[in-house]
């Protein structure tokens, strides 16, 4: 596939043969089309350069941002940008694709749904924490929240496999990062249970299931370009979550929901933008380098220990989950504990770390060298 298929004629009319995608600096070949974007622990645009001496051909990023070397594809929102040219780069997929979202049950819901879809005589296939599951039952490498490229290569990949139907788990974070752009109908069909799922919770005055059902709904806004809606339903969902104690609820969403969070606290004319600050400070999103490109970790001491405080093995695999992109629940639900559990295991983490805060505890473990 060309450059000119996926974003039109350039501005020096060159184009250029793509081989393909990547998010990450080191996995850049020559051809490939490198998106950098914005997080809360490391910027993407700084690997922009490594990308370029890697061989990258076009960069996806802010109209902002510096980019000399490669074709600069310019866009207020990088991620659905380079989301919805990634779908047509690994197209087609299968014709059949749902997303399955929430806070619990999103792993058993796809695996009954690839059953059932089976038992009906379909090539049926689900994708999420417990990997890809295909027809012949068999599990591959386990994703847990793929990241784009990932979960488009898959996807393409089991419709060249015969698949005709994938149901695959669909968390806040793969809403934001536009995983369904490639079929933007299923999105809109999400959003739509969304609705249902909302009404359902106020018709019960359920208060938590509300804020829950109200914030996920923003990141499907958002990852649909509407930002009115989005900032409609996380203004809603700050002003009633946060003096009622669910702080937790949005700083484990992550990156995902930071420029959300931003966009609402520079909005002095919306509800929530006070608690949108809070909830930034909160969170002290201040720059750091991932681990993998950290220069200033320290190395690990002989026995674990940090602050005279040991750090046991299953802390340690905490502390891996609590740097990716996955939620408290399904970080719960990767390592078969309850919520209660997790919460018991974090609460020691951050003690030994000397941390109050799921983001700072990551910093100063890569700090450590312990991640």
């Amino acid at each position: 596939m060309w450059l000119s298929e996926l974003i039109g004629e350039t501005e020096t009319g060159a184009d250029t043969r793509i081989t393909g995608f990547a998010i990450d600096s080191r996995k850049v070949a020559p051809g490939t089309v490198f998106g950098a974007f914005r997080g809360l622990q490391a910027n993407g645009e700084d690997y922009i350069p490594n990308a370029i001496a890697a061989g990258a051909v076009a960069i996806f990023a802010r109209p902002e941002a510096m980019v000399e070397g490669a074709v600069h594809v310019a866009d207020a929102e990088p991620r659905r940008a380079f989301a919805r040219a990634a779908a047509k780069f690994f197209a087609p997929f299968p014709e059949a694709v749902v997303a399955v979202t929430g806070t619990n049950g999103k792993t058993s819901t796809v695996e009954l749904t690839r059953q059932l879809w089976r038992m009906d005589g379909h090539h049926a296939a689900s994708i999420g924490t417990l990997g890809v599951t295909t027809a012949d039952d068999s599990v591959s490498t386990g994703l847990t929240t793929p990241d784009i490229v990932t979960f488009l290569s898959n996807v393409a990949g089991l419709k060249r496999e015969g698949v005709t139907h994938v149901a695959f788990e669909a968390s806040s974070h793969g809403l934001a990062q536009f995983r369904t752009d490639g079929k933007p109908e299923a999105l809109e069909r999400v959003i739509r249970l969304l609705d249902r799922v909302v009404a359902a919770a106020q018709a019960a005055d359920r208060g938590g299931s509300i804020i829950e059902a109200r914030l996920v709904r923003a990141l499907a806004h958002q990852a649909r370009g509407d930002s009115g809606a989005a900032l409609e339903d996380l203004g809603h969902a700050l002003v009633e979550g946060v003096p009622a104690g669910y702080v937790r609820l949005f700083l484990d969403e992550g990156p995902p929901l930071e420029e959300l969070l931003r966009t609402a606290a520079a909005r002095s004319d919306l509800p929530g933008a006070e608690p949108a600050a809070d909830l930034l400070r909160a969170a002290d999103t201040g720059p750091s380098e991932p681990a993998e490109h950290s220069q200033t970790a320290q190395p690990r001491t002989t026995d674990g220990t940090v602050g005279g405080e040991g750090i046991s093995d299953r802390e340690l695999e905490v502390l891996r989950l609590l740097a990716t992109e996955l939620t408290g629940p399904e970080i719960a639900q990767h390592l078969y504990v309850s919520l209660n559990t997790l919460r018991s295991h974090t609460k020691h983490i951050f003690t030994k770390l000397d941390v109050n805060t799921r983001r700072a505890a990551v910093r100063r473990a890569t700090d450590l060298g312990l991640l």
